[in-house]
């Protein structure tokens, strides 16, 4: 395990949960995302391998569309 001291992440920071994810669950994610500061994109109906399941493309899009408006 690698200790990150929140405080000291200052980049855009985006979290991805799922409402089915029971690897980590969205309420776990929710929390991570709170620590951090980041931005959070919640997949309704995937889980945890989201790349890998059905209808993948449209929480893919909010992610491509969250780089999008945060590169430089």
């Amino acid at each position: 395990m690698i200790a990150v001291n929140a405080r000291d992440v200052r980049c855009p920071t985006l979290v991805m949960g799922a409402t089915d994810d029971r690897i980590t669950p969205a309420p776990v994610q929710r929390r991570i995302a709170a620590t951090y500061r980041a931005d959070y994109i919640e997949a309704p109906g995937h889980a945890h391998m989201l790349m890998l399941e059905e209808s993948w493309q449209p929480p893919w899009r909010q992610i491509l569309d969250w780089l999008s408006n945060h590169s430089r």
